[in-house]
């Protein structure tokens, strides 16, 4: 066992050079010119029938134990069947391995192997892994899970997902298995490494911002003579090479495959900790492999190509020879879930490690609406079991709400998100409460749980690019973090304190369509009802002044809220805002009036539009964005005279509530046959956003949501 633990090392320390080697533009583990090829696999040839099932010998808990499996090294003689050893060691007396982060890709486990000569089957993914990874120079030990665990054993299971980010720290190297190559693989794998290497050598991951949303406004900063504005100019100068590339007919990302985006690998949740948690983080595929720096620095070289086309990075005007030629769909893929957020995740993790567990929670399972098809579904990061979209989040996050959940398999998905819900309660997210309007909800779950394993749409208190809404709609009525014993408590009555603010009285039109592109007329103008509600119940109340329902009315249909670019965060508009102007052009251009006639979508009203319909920045533009966002509400009246937006279930007598240590109220649907009441969504309530409804002896009564 010696000599094993040696040639493991050895290849350890080799690997890891390899790595080190490719991201400073020194060959890597397969040559660039070498072809890259999967080598064929035959079904291995077992004696099934007589070979005796293999059994597991049962982990020491108390010394942190876990399993490691021996790849023997290849010979030329060397058959597709795989004959395999495990060894038990501990995580404090741990030997050097490789952990292997792969997809398992909703495949039943049909394909034997022998360990110590005993049978046990893998999915064909792994056993194609394992057979590629067999390498002519050395054995190693390499962590797999589904070997590795014993997966019939849930409480075995438990323990050792409890431990997963310590053994994935704890490997020299952890090798992502993107699958088998092709043709279009091969050209991205080449086509990545190569500008991905230039990219590295001018130092793009050590001053880019953490977040992906800042790298536009990185890049508009001014020359100060800085290494950061050399790499600034640098990347400029590159994306000039390119541009004119395309000018000639030669599209510069011709190697960028969709079939990469379509790996597997990129949409599976565990994969989020095992490459956050990596010491060094490899992607392969068939023979090839590539840095995930290198991956890292391209999309964001990729993502910054789009807006210097169009013309938003200083000192280059749009090119509209070349935007219409752009493909669009290439760069919405780079947008989604693939592949960038698990990397963009791990690149955070190396300047700030700081993830909470309901942002992780939010980023993983919620898409922007301009990224949903209409009439399809979101795409989003899979997990098989609907448990994983919690568990496998425990290993990444570092603040105090994950101490309090245990990956506990013997729970339902019912019992898990409740009581991931009390906890992240009991740690202050209140907003929580705004992820519980999905219409295809599953589990049976309470009124007040998010249901992690439907896609989420993002709504207008924290939509996903722009998260920081200033509300305080408690006021000064916080609440203290609760440190309750949670776990064990899946009750579906969630007990807040609350202040009652009003009745909903009418609930207008609703905007249950997404819109997703401003400049199409005709949805807007099927918007009509919408506004002329909200106009109306504005000129009914009686608890507006004139000038304040005059404000109100452009106000309400954005929330209050517009984006401040000196700041790049979204903020209260002033009373000189352009929001004003941009909903005063649509009112009229759509007719948006009881007063105003239907208008007619032909010459006429394109000529009343003019420039503002196709001016991203102009007023027209700034204001059709924000109401973008507020889809899936309806306006509303309340029998005090409030008027806002509701959900677009919310019915007449249904209550507007505002939660100690909520930031925006809620309505509630009463129900009186066990005096309890059901959570329908939240609401924008225009003149309580800040507290004004919450006087210092406002009086707080128990609602019992259920």
């Amino acid at each position: 066992m010696h000599s094993s633990s040696h040639t493991a090392e050895q290849y350890s320390k080799r690997t890891s050079t390899q790595v080190h080697e490719a991201a400073n533009g020194c060959p890597a583990a397969i040559p660039r010119q070498t072809a890259i090829t999967t080598p064929a696999m035959s079904t291995p040839q077992l004696h099934v029938e007589s070979a005796t099932p293999f059994r597991y010998a049962p982990l020491d808990k108390a010394k942190s134990e876990i399993r490691l499996l021996w790849i023997p090294q290849s010979t030329p003689h060397s058959n597709s069947s795989l004959q395999l050893s495990l060894i038990h060691t501990s995580l404090e007396n741990i030997r050097d391995f490789v952990a292997l982060s792969y997809c398992w890709g909703g495949q039943h486990a049909d394909r034997p192997i022998t360990i110590h000569g005993s049978l046990i089957y893998i999915t064909e993914s792994l056993e194609t892994a394992l057979l590629n990874l067999r390498s002519r120079d050395a054995g190693f030990f390499l962590w797999a899970d589904a070997i590795c665990i014993n997966q019939k054993d849930n409480a075995e299971k438990t323990s050792q997902v409890q431990i997963m980010r310590d053994i994935y720290r704890a490997a020299v190297q952890v090798l992502i298995w993107l699958g088998p190559s092709t043709v279009e693989m091969d050209n991205a794998i080449r086509g990545i490494r190569e500008l991905g290497d230039q990219l590295l050598g001018i130092g793009i991951l050590d001053l880019v911002a953490e977040k992906r949303r800042q790298l536009v406004p990185w890049m508009m900063q001014p020359d100060d003579g800085s290494r950061a504005a050399a790499i600034r100019n640098h990347l400029l100068s590159a994306m000039v090479l390119y541009r004119e590339a395309a000018r000639e007919g030669r599209d510069p990302f011709w190697w960028l495959s969709f079939e990469l985006a379509e790996r597997q690998w990129f949409h599976r949740m565990w994969c989020v900790q095992e490459c956050v948690n990596a010491r060094i983080a490899t992607l392969r595929c068939g023979n090839a492999e590539i840095d995930y720096r290198q991956v890292q620095a391209v999309s964001w070289f990729y993502k910054l190509y789009m807006p210097f086309i169009l013309g938003s990075l200083p000192g280059h005007a749009k090119a509209p020879d070349l935007t219409k030629q752009l493909n669009v769909t290439k760069f919405q893929h780079f947008e989604g879930p693939m592949p960038t957020t698990i990397l963009d995740l791990r690149q955070k993790s190396l300047h700030n490690p700081v993830f909470s567990l309901r942002d992780l929670l939010v980023l993983t399972n919620r898409v922007p609406n301009n990224l949903v098809p209409s009439g399809g579904a979101a795409r989003s990061i899979g997990a098989t079991d609907d448990r994983d979209r919690v568990y496998a989040l425990l290993g990444v996050a570092t603040d105090e709400a994950p101490q309090h959940i245990t990956p506990d398999y013997t729970l339902s998905c019912h019992d898990a998100y409740v009581i991931t819900a009390r906890v992240l309660l009991d740690h202050g997210h209140y907003d929580i409460f705004s992820l519980c309007q999905v219409e295809d909800r599953k589990h049976n779950l309470p009124s007040w749980t998010p249901d992690w394993s439907t896609p989420m749409e993002e709504t207008w208190s924290m939509p996903t690019f722009s998260p920081d809404r200033d509300y305080n709609a408690c006021g000064h009525l916080t609440k203290q973090a609760r440190k309750a014993n949670t776990h064990a408590n899946a009750s579906r009555d969630l007990d807040l304190d609350s202040v009652i603010v009003d009745t909903i009285d009418e609930a207008g039109a609703p905007y249950a369509t997404k819109i997703l592109d401003f400049r199409n007329g005709k949805q807007w103008y099927d918007l009509r009802q919408y506004f002329c509600d909200l106009n109306n119940y504005l000129e009914q109340s009686e608890r507006y002044s004139a000038e304040q329902k005059k404000e109100a009315e452009w106000r309400i249909p954005i929330a209050d809220m517009e984006y401040n670019a000196s700041t790049r965060k979204m903020t209260r508009p002033s009373s000189l805002s352009r929001m004003e102007a941009g909903y005063m052009l649509a009112k009229k251009m759509y007719g948006w009036s009881r007063d105003d006639p239907p208008p007619q979508l032909g010459s006429a009203w394109l000529e009343m539009a003019g420039p503002e319909l196709l001016d991203g920045d102009s007023p027209y533009s700034c204001f059709m964005y924000q109401v973008e966002g507020m889809s899936r509400t309806r306006p509303f009246l309340s029998k005090n005279g409030y008027v806002g937006l509701c959900p677009q279930d919310t019915a007449s007598g249904d209550k507007i509530v505002i939660f100690a240590g909520a930031k925006v109220p809620y309505v509630v649907r009463s129900n009186p046959d066990n005096n309890t009441s059901t959570l329908v969504g939240e609401a924008y309530v225009h003149g309580i956003m800040d507290g004004e409804s919450v006087s210092e002896n406002a009086q707080t009564e128990t609602i019992t949501l259920q």
